[in-house]
């Protein structure tokens, strides 16, 4: 039985990690978007791995302080087909000021 590519947002601890490294509170984060690519079938009981890693950061100013946006790609690797099977990126948005 195949997997729907939405089951990967279970693996978005990743991203979690990374703030919590960084010092931003999940209060201080807003999720913008999120796109999944299939990149080969994988399949119920298929042990994946993923390693998330900050691909790009744009800053912007406003009236209200600064926003901070960030993209966190993620690739999935199958160890029963030794290779990446989807890529994940999350658009978030770190508002400043916030705890």
């Amino acid at each position: 039985m195949g997997v729907h590519s939405t089951y990967l947002t279970r693996c978005r601890k990743g991203e979690f990690q990374i703030f919590d490294r960084m010092g931003i509170t999940l209060s201080q984060v807003l999720h913008a978007e999120q796109t999944y690519h299939l990149l080969s079938p994988f399949q119920v009981g298929d042990e994946l791995h993923y390693i998330s890693r900050i691909s790009d950061v744009k800053e912007k100013r406003s009236s209200n302080g600064r926003m901070i946006f960030v993209l966190v790609h993620t690739d999935f690797h199958s160890q029963q087909l030794d290779k990446v099977v989807a890529t994940a990126d999350s658009k978030l948005v770190i508002r400043e000021g916030l705890q």
